[in-house]
């Protein structure tokens, strides 16, 4: 429906409501002037076109919804208002962090934020899926000239089995220890609401086992001899 660049984003034409929704819009548009008022005036301070994409798929939806986003939206300061905004609204389940190089035409790291308009509380699970992947060897023709058209190139690409994203789903609602994380709405606050799970792991300190001393000046001395 946004494809076309001629067509005004987000306007009133063939309003509908579904159950469910998934959406992978195009990533870091420029601010447009032609985003109907009634929508802007939703946002919080400081928005983009990123979060614009996902709050106008919300209106649409009467309960779930996966929108696709570059992972830099998760910690971007000029982006923080727009997280805000959406942990306080409640609705936000999930944010599946994902590995590059799953798309063809772009390596850039991606992400899923996962909705539930009728969860009943601002936890959100923080999930880091950029290990759980398995490698995929592609073998494509060269673009272009002959001399590259009639190569053949071997590309990797990251993949999710069926098995794989049935545990990854399950993590949208139980934790697991380095994979899963249930943060509160206040922990969220005072993180500057970062949506990864790295700043809100628990920190190891694992004790470093140091040989006797004694048994040390032993070895030297033999080595010595």
């Amino acid at each position: 429906r946004y494809s076309d660049i001629e067509r005004e984003l987000f306007n009133d034409a063939n309003e509908y409501k579904c159950e469910c929704a998934i959406s992978n819009p195009p990533f870091n548009l420029p601010i447009y002037n032609n985003i109907r008022q009634e929508l802007i005036n939703m946002f919080p301070g400081q928005w983009s076109v990123n979060f614009a994409f996902v709050i106008n798929c919300l209106i649409k939806t009467e309960r779930l919804l996966a929108v696709i986003l570059p992972t830099g939206c998760l910690t971007s300061e000029k982006e923080v208002d727009c997280r805000q905004y959406l942990c306080e609204q409640g609705y936000l389940q999930a944010v599946i962090s994902l590995p590059d190089k799953m798309f063809e035409q772009t390596d850039i790291n991606t992400c899923i934020l996962f909705f539930d308009k009728k969860k009943t509380n601002k936890n959100v699970f923080l999930i880091d899926a950029t290990h759980l992947s398995t490698k995929h060897i592609r073998e494509q023709r060269g673009e272009g000239s002959a001399s590259h058209y009639n190569r053949i190139y071997k590309r990797v690409f990251n993949k999710y089995t069926d098995t794989q994203i049935t545990s990854i789903c399950e993590l949208c609602y139980k934790e697991l220890q380095d994979f899963s994380k249930r943060v509160s709405l206040d922990d969220l606050k005072a993180h500057n609401y970062q949506l990864i799970i790295g700043p809100y792991q628990d920190i190891k300190f694992e004790g470093t086992i140091h040989r006797d001393f004694n048994e040390i000046i032993k070895d030297i001395n033999r080595i010595i001899r």
